[in-house]
């Protein structure tokens, strides 16, 4: 019973050692057995996908945590950790809806999960929808004051205000920091199309 709390907790190092200690004690215990491999799979698993994630293969990241919350459905707090873990690999690979699904779906699970929000947020700002990631930055810092979440916050807040204000660069279709040259270049291939 303590193992499979240490795996509600998301404790799988921890449920492993009980399970360890509970098979040397008792090794023709079947549930334990089961309950063990199971475990040591989740956390094979879960290790595979973090190590893919470090090393930029998102792909192998978000496979790697499909099949790791495939293997326990039932176990909701690792389930979210995972699902917001693949929430980060499918937003490094550009895939931002099924990021935003992931999230969403930790959130539903959890709450509490300051992180699933945080995350849920930055891509929020990717897709330019700063209003819904002032919205996740706050609920984030309700449940965990953190410097860095007030920093994100505060950036959302000041490019919803500038959202709203006309963008010339956007307009000529250039970025921030084009120079001048590129600026009435742009400038006066568009003049000529509108006039």
């Amino acid at each position: 019973a303590r193992a499979l709390l240490y795996c509600g907790l998301d404790s799988l190092p921890q449920a492993v050692a009980h399970l360890q200690n509970l098979l040397e004690s008792d090794p023709e215990n079947a549930a334990g057995k089961l309950l063990f491999k199971q475990v040591r799979s989740l956390e094979r698993l879960k290790a595979a996908g973090n190590g893919h994630f470090k090393n930029r293969r998102w792909a192998e990241a978000t496979a790697a945590y499909s099949e790791a919350i495939a293997l326990d459905p039932n176990n909701k707090r690792v389930a979210a950790v995972l699902q917001c873990n693949r929430a980060a690999a499918h937003k490094e690979a550009g895939k931002l809806a099924e990021a935003l699904e992931d999230c969403t779906e930790a959130i539903a699970i959890n709450d509490k999960f300051t992180k699933a929000y945080v995350r849920r947020a930055r891509i929020h700002m990717v897709n330019d929808d700063f209003q819904k990631a002032i919205n996740d930055f706050d609920r984030a810092l309700k449940l965990d004051a953190d410097r860095s979440t007030e920093a994100e916050l505060k950036e959302a807040k000041m490019l919803l205000k500038r959202s709203k204000r006309k963008d010339y660069y956007k307009i000529l279709g250039l970025t921030r920091t084009a120079d001048e040259r590129e600026i009435k270049k742009a400038y006066r291939d568009l003049a000529l199309q509108l006039h």
